[in-house]
């Protein structure tokens, strides 16, 4: 600038303001440039396969049919693979997902005992379990950390075996199932789960009149599952 006056100067200046405003884009321009796509969005139907595998514990006692006393306490493990179908429905707002699930398998969890009173045999078994539940969940994009609980169902078989006299039953009974799992969605329709559940059934109970007449068995089941599942979203 040494061969301007201070006049020309500020000519200057004043127009290399005027042009550096120029290159920058207006707020016309600016709402032209594309914004980045919504999060997933985890809201609607969806419905889906899952498997897994169950271990636990049954409980076992007598109880006298006369005095109603307690006796021959036993446990025994318990455990087999599980499969089936579940459906559900979410409702996103922000990141918090609440919504709804039921779910029905076939089960192969079963165990047995030989060392009970006097030598009886017992085997327990589940042939089937649904449950309800509610779902509450974190989302971190399409990454859905949730935790779940509500009633469970399970279809439960006994037998009991001395000797040559057998006795055997089965009902579905009803108790209570909560866990938590982490869901990934690797496409708007498609996603994967990895879920643990603890579920405690009430106690079938039943009078063994062969095996032995005076006494009702009682057998209370409970089970920590492990699944993997698949689902698809409307």
């Amino acid at each position: 600038v040494a061969f301007m006056n201070r006049s020309s100067f500020r000519v200057f200046c004043a127009g290399a303001a005027v042009l550096t405003m120029s290159l920058l884009p207006s707020s016309a321009n600016a709402a032209d440039v594309p914004m980045p796509d919504p999060a997933f969005d985890w809201s609607g139907f969806y419905m889906g396969v899952q498997a897994g595998y169950g271990f636990g514990e049954d409980e076992n006692f007598d109880k006298s049919r006369v005095t109603g006393a307690t006796d021959h306490r036993t446990t025994f493990d318990v455990d087999g693979l599980t499969g089936g179908l579940h459906a559900g429905y979410n409702h996103q707002s922000d990141r918090i997902v609440v919504g709804v699930e039921i779910d029905g398998e076939l089960s192969g969890i079963n165990g047995k005992t030989d060392d009970w009173a006097f030598g009886d045999t017992i085997r327990a078994e589940i042939d089937a379990q649904a449950s309800v539940r509610a779902r509450i969940g974190y989302a971190f994009d399409n990454v859905l950390l949730y935790a779940t609980g509500g009633l469970a169902l399970a279809d439960i078989d006994a037998r009991y075996t001395d000797g040559a006299a057998v006795d055997s039953r089965s009902d579905w009974k009803a108790g209570l199932t909560i866990g938590g799992g982490v869901e990934y969605a690797f496409s708007e329709a498609m996603s994967m789960r990895a879920e643990y559940r603890y579920s405690d059934f009430s106690t079938l109970t039943g009078h063994n009149a062969n095996t032995d007449g005076g006494w009702n068995y009682n057998d209370d089941i409970h089970v920590h599952a492990i699944r993997v599942g698949f689902s698809y979203h409307f």
